[in-house]
């Protein structure tokens, strides 16, 4: 009996010492491999052909211990500040505390100065928000009230409605554009700059996109010093209908400000060739000076041009939960959207209340599986 006792008593300890065992590899398993698990998540994430395409960034991972070769563990995710960009493409990057400063040579490999074994491990992954998605077409964003309308006449100044967030967005959409576009009368209301300011240059792309305005009559070159796209030192193009000699009449103009005829056809009287600007030479024109991913920020007339003209190839629409007193028209609806040939892909509620919808060609995917990751 106590023989029988004890054979039982020895095959449960060799029991628990296997369940330990197996524990303890388990645990193993998953420290060591922690980096391929996180690839693997990331990739599954970003898993789109285009996404996979992108230039890589750095991904830091904190870890207690390195063995040269990857992570053993994983304990947590730091924040990046990029530094540029180095001469053979890869990233110069400052990570915050406990990481020092480093270059990319590839993955799992850095270049670290004082670098520290326990806290240094470093992935290099695809980077879904990079403006090497390579974005091309036209990408048209207005902003409303509950109403489609995009001012308020009760109000003596023109105020901008929409959250800060909302601002952000558009900030983000400025700077993965090659230009940004409007109409004269958004410059004349506004006094708008067009650049990137809430959010910082991308490292690919440390310049500002190029200012494209359309004014046909030339107007605002009648009091450019009232205009600071106009003075600023920054690419601006102005699209006209004037005739040569008219045009001609208001030169010389400063290094950075372009003017572009877009009416080629010197039978039109002047009425016809001032009334309106066909926006597709427009587009052509500007694909030819490189130009590719056009970003229409209105007005609503301009927007409406473009819109029917079939250029739109998607469409931000931001709704501020407000309606306005003495409501300016914008003659845009979501049947104007459809009917340029856009379909709604979704909506969300942003952090600052406003309504976001996304519209696209129905075979043109959004440039992220997420609609709200880019831009």
């Amino acid at each position: 009996m106590t023989c029988v006792c004890e054979g039982v008593m020895r095959q449960r300890s060799q029991e628990k010492i296997e369940m330990v065992r197996h524990e303890q590899l388990g645990k193993r398993y998953l420290e060591n491999n922690s980096v391929i698990w996180l690839l693997v998540a990331f990739i599954l994430l970003c898993r789109s052909p285009e996404s996979l395409a992108h230039r890589p960034v750095a991904f830091v991972v904190h870890t207690s211990k390195t063995n040269g070769k990857g992570c053993r563990s994983w304990q947590g995710g730091q924040s990046l500040k990029f530094k540029g960009t180095s001469n053979n493409g890869s990233r110069v990057i400052r990570a915050f505390r406990p990481f020092e400063t480093g270059r990319i040579i590839n993955s799992c490999q850095i270049e670290m100065a004082n670098r520290k074994e326990e806290d240094t491990i470093i992935a290099e992954m695809p980077n879904p928000f990079s403006s090497d998605m390579k974005v091309t077409g036209v990408t048209l964003k207005m902003a409303f009230d509950t109403a489609w309308a995009v001012a308020d006449l009760s109000e003596e100044k023109s105020e901008r409605f929409t959250s800060p967030e909302s601002l952000d967005l558009v900030h983000r959409l400025r700077r993965c554009s090659d230009c940004v576009l409007v109409g004269r009368t958004t410059v004349e209301r506004d006094n708008c700059t067009l650049t990137v300011r809430r959010v910082p240059l991308l490292p690919e792309h440390l310049e500002q996109p190029t200012r494209v305005v359309v004014d046909p009559n030339l107007h605002l070159l009648k009091s450019p010093s009232d205009h600071a796209l106009l003075n600023d030192g920054l690419q601006t193009i102005l699209y006209h209908s004037l005739q040569r000699q008219e045009e001609e009449s208001f030169l010389p103009l400063g290094d950075t400000v372009s003017l572009v005829n877009t009416m080629m056809d010197d039978d039109h009287s002047t009425t016809t060739r001032t009334r309106y600007i066909p926006m597709s030479p427009v587009v052509q024109d500007l694909q030819t000076r490189g130009i590719h991913h056009i970003m229409v920020e209105g007005g609503p007339v301009t927007a409406l041009g473009f819109l029917a003209d079939g250029l739109v190839d998607r469409a931000i629409i931001i709704q501020a939960p407000l309606t306005f007193k003495e409501p300016v028209a914008s003659n845009i609806s979501e049947s104007v959207l459809s009917k340029a040939g856009l379909a709604l892909m979704g909506s969300y509620v942003n952090d600052g209340g406003d309504t976001v919808q996304i519209w696209s060609r129905p075979n043109l995917p959004w440039p992220t599986d997420n609609l709200t990751n880019w831009p």
